[in-house]
């Protein structure tokens, strides 16, 4: 290890660090050190000083040190050690100690995102309802917005009473002032309740609104559209082989005819998830995904791809792939529908595959970029109706 000396200014830069990153610990009541261990790591003797830095630099260092011991606040000690260097002996800064996060504050200034009052009082309410609370699990409520971090408790308090939630989806709870309220905060909870509420909630059965996309069935004259909810026990009127899974419903009503084929409507990543229950989903021989080329979309083909390998159904894609991102970018935006820039991510999605995955860093990717979103709708239906053939066996293909 190198030689050098901590200067008063790199110790305070090094406490607001400890500060920063353990300061909710020390809120909930766990000790944490937030001193300086060693101001002088790597310095032994005078063969140290005098080979490596040089007396004046010794000096210098040292009445920074005596200037900044005199105004040190309470609960903030410099404690030093007989070093003899050049046959001088000196009470040389050893460490900094320092007590307790109050100490800590009062020495290295404001530090940004530590809010001690806050969190102190957000604690307070959530050990009135919990048995104990991490400092993770206080971290995660902290990031919540004011309002919804003020619904913890009571919705802590109101969960721990109940001996069953069988009967309950997670948009009939009370305890929360509106019915999306767990989709969006449920993780903050589960991390103060140390159990996922959501877990024992009824799961509300899927429901797949879906397009007839088989020719000769259309020519008999049967309807076009229908739905299907788990749990039915209807069949449909063909076993579809073919699957085809889109975003948004403009998409899906307008499909061109496949033979032996089905659209059926995702709806967004929870939804898409849940098609993994429906059977003549799961079971087709040919399960295939079309969303929009943003990241949403490419978190929602990642999120469904992994819920139907657990039932061993692979899930390929159309039109979402660099290629496509690059000949329709003209069709394409780089803001919401409010005209506010759509933002990057560093998100990984690890079962994209590669046309995929460059597509989607492309998109996240940090920096300007005219194009963070095609949503489907601009593509056209008669190429994605070419590219789903493209991808389906000679069998499933013939029309």
């Amino acid at each position: 290890m190198s030689a050098r000396l901590v200067s008063p200014d790199e110790a305070r830069a090094l406490v607001a660090r400890s500060v920063g990153r353990h300061w909710l610990t020390a809120v909930c009541g766990e000790r944490v050190s937030f001193g300086v261990a060693s101001l002088r790591p790597g310095v032994s003797g005078s063969a140290t000083v005098l080979d490596d830095m040089g007396l004046e630099t010794w000096a210098e260092w040292l009445g920074d040190w005596d200037g900044a011991e005199r105004s040190l606040p309470a609960g903030v000690r410099l404690r030093r050690t007989a070093l003899t260097i050049a046959k001088v002996a000196y009470a040389a800064p050893r460490a900094l100690e320092v007590d307790d996060l109050d100490a800590a504050l009062r020495w290295c200034g404001p530090v940004p995102g530590v809010d001690v009052s806050r969190a102190s009082e957000q604690l307070a309410a959530l050990r009135n309802v919990a048995a104990a609370v991490t400092p993770s699990a206080l971290r995660r409520v902290l990031g919540l917005p004011s309002a919804d971090a003020d619904v913890v408790a009571e919705a802590v308090r109101w969960f721990s009473a109940q001996a069953d939630l069988s009967h309950l989806t997670a948009r009939q709870v009370p305890a929360v002032p509106h019915t999306k309220w767990l989709d969006r905060h449920g993780g903050a909870l589960a991390a103060v309740l140390g159990w996922d509420p959501r877990d024992r909630l009824a799961r509300r059965p899927a429901v797949a609104h879906l397009t007839y996309l088989d020719p000769d069935y259309l020519a008999a004259g049967g309807r076009r559209h229908d739905s299907w909810t788990a749990g039915d026990e209807h069949e449909l009127p063909y076993s579809p082989r073919v699957v085809v899974v889109v975003e948004n419903r403009d998409s899906r009503l307008g499909f061109l005819p496949v033979r032996d084929a089905v659209a059926v409507e995702g709806g967004g990543r929870a939804a898409n998830v849940l098609l993994g229950d429906v059977p003549w989903v799961s079971g087709a021989e040919a399960v295939v995904y079309w969303g929009d080329l943003d990241t949403y979309g490419f978190e929602i083909l990642h999120a469904f791809r992994a819920a139907l390998a657990t039932r061993g159904t692979p899930v390929r894609s159309i039109l979402m792939d660099v290629d496509t991102l690059h000949r329709y970018a003209d069709r394409g935006t780089a803001v919401d529908p409010k005209g506010k820039p759509l933002q990057p991510t560093r998100r990984r999605l690890d079962d994209l595959a590669e046309p995929e995955d460059a597509a989607y860093r492309e998109i996240a990717a940090p920096g300007d970029t005219s194009v963070r979103r095609i949503e489907q709708e601009y593509l056209p239906l008669r190429e994605a109706r070419e590219r789903l053939l493209e991808l389906l066996s000679p069998g499933l293909r013939e029309m």
